[in-house]
């Protein structure tokens, strides 16, 4: 899970000795008061500073990305976050705009003309070109929101893999002895309206090839847009770094 991995990095502790395993819990009172990574350097003379989606955010970072005892300064998050379940995704079959799980967008149209990842990579830049070295050495955490539902990205990038080139998977599926533990019923994916859409019966329901081949394929594909969306932004912002 998101929440106990980025705990687990940033204390430097495994999530079985940390024994969280939730989105609900703050280290530091159902844990331990362990020292951050981030907290480490700033306690050594780093000026800290944090972009994006670094710690998990809400209770597991006490609602303040652990600021102030991480963080020399305020945690940036970019405003276009709050669109994260606006209605902005565009449909072939309808002039409606809906709140897909799979959403290839035109960046200049959405609502503030941007994304969260360009704007924390805009922000990144500028505090890079600004920031001044001989003030105290930096310590920098940007954190990309992608690859995560929804899969939101800008759609000049689905030229660059055919969809008609991926295939599926032999076996699609659920096996006969699975134990119904092992099943996910995927309930975040099915409040998006395009698999909404699909009325599938809830937990076991399958879905049919058809949509596999026009949406899944499509998420798959959504997420390796998505990967390489953040690795444009993580070579630019590393690009400016050596240029300082």
């Amino acid at each position: 899970m998101c929440a106990p991995s980025r705990t687990s990095l940033l204390t430097s502790r495994r999530p079985d000795t940390l024994r969280l395993y939730d989105a609900h819990s703050y280290w530091r009172l159902n844990a331990g008061n362990f020292t951050t990574m981030p907290q480490y350097f700033k306690q050594n003379g780093y000026h800290t500073i944090s972009v994006g989606k670094v710690f998990h955010p809400g209770i597991v970072s006490n609602h303040k990305d652990d600021f102030p005892l991480s963080w020399s300064e305020k945690p940036f998050h970019a405003a276009s976050e709050q669109n994260k379940l606006a209605k902005v995704c565009p449909t072939a079959s309808s002039n409606d705009l809906k709140m897909n799980l799979v959403c290839p967008v035109d960046v200049s149209k959405q609502p503030l003309g941007t994304l969260p990842d360009i704007e924390a990579t805009n922000y990144t830049l500028n505090l890079l070109k600004k920031y001044n070295f001989s003030f105290k050495p930096l310590f920098l955490a940007v954190g990309f929101h992608k690859p995560h539902i929804p899969l939101k990205y800008p759609s000049k990038y689905l030229q660059l893999y055919p969809l008609s080139k991926i295939s599926l998977a032999p076996n699609r599926s659920k096996p006969k002895k699975m134990p119904s533990v092992a099943w996910n019923p995927w309930c975040d994916l099915r409040k998006r309206e395009d698999v909404q859409a699909l009325n599938i019966s809830f937990p076991f329901g399958q879905i049919d090839d058809h949509f596999q081949v026009c949406n899944i394929v499509f998420h798959l594909m959504s997420t390796k847009m998505n990967i390489i969306y953040a690795e444009i932004n993580q070579a630019i912002i590393l690009r400016c770094i050596k240029l300082h």
